[in-house]
């Protein structure tokens, strides 16, 4: 029997799992197969509903564990290196303040970024082709981590980034605290693709719109740890139910998606 949906989303969802006929295709259990899914080796599952499940799911995660081994040693390090200065506390401040529209940027033009064609080339960033996947079939949990191929070079990038532009202490200050983000930001994306139902304020709203850009416009809600790019870049809706569904929430525009054929019913994400 389902209890509850998703904030907001009961009617949208809804006529996701209906056929033209008008019948509920939506079908069998949370934690059943579905046509379409085992192409893919995928197993669907309901995931966790209570936040000692969420944390444990979270942290048995290959990109979880990744980043928090990386996070500590890095903490570590910068322990043991020490030589502490003011430079550091701005670059704290400037870090937290510029990150809302930093991730912005990233989830709008490089996640959100469509297959473009140049002569006999292709260019389909690899994150891009996992976030379509992700838009397509959300309820699984297996695609909502950060993919590892990406993040094993991202990461000597960054802090060759810090390092080029400080010494080394505070090159590890940038390091570690963008490490902290990123750990933040998988945690929080996380949270908002599982049936736990967060009692936090701060959770709670960033869990809602998360589930809106996924159900209702992938064109809105783009911040996932923080919607204060969205209000400054215009893309957060002072009343999510005027605005209006898209009917490319869920393949991003990319209709023909040769990589990920396959969509399935919202109604995975229907708490039952």
């Amino acid at each position: 029997m389902t209890t509850s949906v998703w904030p907001s989303q009961e009617n949208s969802i809804k006529s996701e799992t209906k056929d033209e006929s008008g019948e509920d295709r939506s079908g069998g259990a949370l934690d059943s197969e579905r046509p379409g899914d085992a192409e893919h080796g995928v197993r669907l599952r309901a995931g966790p509903k209570t936040l000692g499940g969420v944390l444990r799911y979270y942290f048995t995660r290959p990109a979880s564990i990744v980043i928090s081994t990386m996070g500590l040693l890095a903490v570590a390090l910068r322990l043991y290196v020490a030589r502490f200065r003011w430079t550091d506390l701005a670059i704290v401040a400037g870090v937290l303040l510029l990150w809302p529209l930093l991730e912005w940027v990233i989830h709008v033009f490089f996640l959100h970024h469509r297959p473009k064609k140049i002569g006999r080339w292709t260019i389909d960033f690899f994150a891009a082709q996992k976030h379509r996947r992700h838009h397509r079939q959300p309820w699984l949990l297996a695609f909502v981590s950060f993919p590892l191929r990406p993040l094993l070079w991202a990461v000597p990038v960054t802090f060759g980034g810090w390092y080029l532009a400080f010494d080394l202490p505070q090159a590890l200050t940038g390091f570690c605290l963008m490490l902290g983000i990123l750990m933040h930001f998988e945690f929080v994306h996380f949270l908002a693709h599982t049936r736990y139902q967060p009692k936090n304020w701060y959770f709670k709203r960033t869990c809602r719109n998360h589930r809106l850009h996924h159900v209702k416009n992938e064109r809105m809600w783009q911040g996932i740890t923080s919607n204060l790019g969205d209000l400054i870049l215009g893309t957060l809706p002072r009343n999510s139910s005027a605005v209006p569904r898209s009917p490319t929430v869920r393949t991003l525009g990319v209709e023909q998606d040769n990589a990920h054929p396959s969509l399935g019913p919202l109604s995975e994400w229907q708490i039952r």
